[in-house]
């Protein structure tokens, strides 16, 4: 088999444009071991002009592929019925990616992250069949710049969360309403093998309903004022291998509803109790390939 040959590989990242001369395969269709029950909500790909063009960046016979990120998002709903189920996951998944001081945590606040690979699946799969879960599948397509959004659920009604500090105090702010995020920031590592680099947010964010005059790109305009509350203390980094995907859920601390944790993954109420993991591939795609030939 011969080697790739050498190509100038443009790449979209939440925080810059990575410029990078690597060999790289061609991306490959994403393959992706969960199965939706649901109807699939898929977001536009960005255009290609939203990276560098081969004009910008290509030297003299190479072939330049921009390549952006796709997330696949797989929602699981447990209900739950007496057992919290989503704790047998828990034995499959790898936490100690997350800092062990951080992982703590994210356990004392109702929440754990954890890395699963192609391997665990199975095993995952056999508890989620079980526990009778329901699923969701959506791909949500990178943009450069800009940090990827999961809406996990809506604030209808005043609501009080808190959260315990580094100093271990317990602090709280009731919402009036608002969608409750997990927000991703990104960087895809071809120069690694493909790995990619995450950091984990968790925030509240609220439409006023008012709006303010702002200046953007030398235009003033009227803009809707938008309230966000970050839980910047619970922020968590890691890093995925091209065949594992990120697990993001409620810790045994979830019991208590005021808790970020379980305000966000559990849902203790309603007709039907239940509560949800997020489980998100980031995988790779090929949006241009031009070759430059020098004259």
């Amino acid at each position: 088999m011969q080697n790739s040959p050498p190509v100038r590989c443009v790449i979209a990242c939440s925080g810059m444009l990575a410029l990078l001369l690597v060999p790289l395969s061609g991306c490959a269709k994403p393959i992706w071991p969960f199965a939706s029950t649901d109807t699939n909500r898929e977001t536009r790909p960005p255009h290609p002009s939203s990276a560098m063009t081969w004009k910008e960046a290509a030297g003299a016979n190479e072939t330049v592929r921009v390549v952006h990120l796709v997330f696949e998002v797989q929602r699981i709903d447990i209900p739950l019925k007496g057992i919290r189920h989503s704790r047998k996951i828990w034995n499959h998944v790898d936490e100690l990616r997350v800092e062990a001081d951080q992982s703590a945590r994210l356990v004392r606040n109702g929440m754990r992250i954890g890395v699963g690979s192609a391997e665990a699946w199975p095993a995952i799969s056999t508890i989620l069949r079980a526990s009778d879960a329901r699923s969701h599948e959506e791909k949500l397509f990178a943009q450069s710049g800009i940090p990827v959004t999961l809406v996990v659920d809506t604030i209808r009604e005043p609501e009080s969360v808190f959260a315990y500090t580094r100093s271990g105090s317990l602090v709280g702010k009731t919402f009036p309403g608002g969608e409750k995020l997990v927000t991703l920031d990104f960087a895809f590592r071809p120069e690694l093998g493909g790995y990619t680099d995450l950091q984990v947010h968790f925030e509240i964010r609220h439409d006023s309903g008012e709006t303010n005059w702002e200046r953007r790109e030398g235009v003033i305009r009227e803009v809707p004022e938008i309230e966000r509350f970050v839980f910047s203390e619970l922020g968590a980094g890691l890093t995925l291998r091209p065949d594992e995907f990120l697990i993001i859920g409620p810790s045994e601390k979830a019991d208590h509803n005021y808790l970020v944790g379980g305000c966000f993954f559990s849902s203790p109420g309603g007709e039907q109790p239940s509560e949800t993991l997020f489980c998100i591939r980031p995988k790779p795609y090929q949006s241009q390939e031009t070759r430059r030939q020098t004259s």
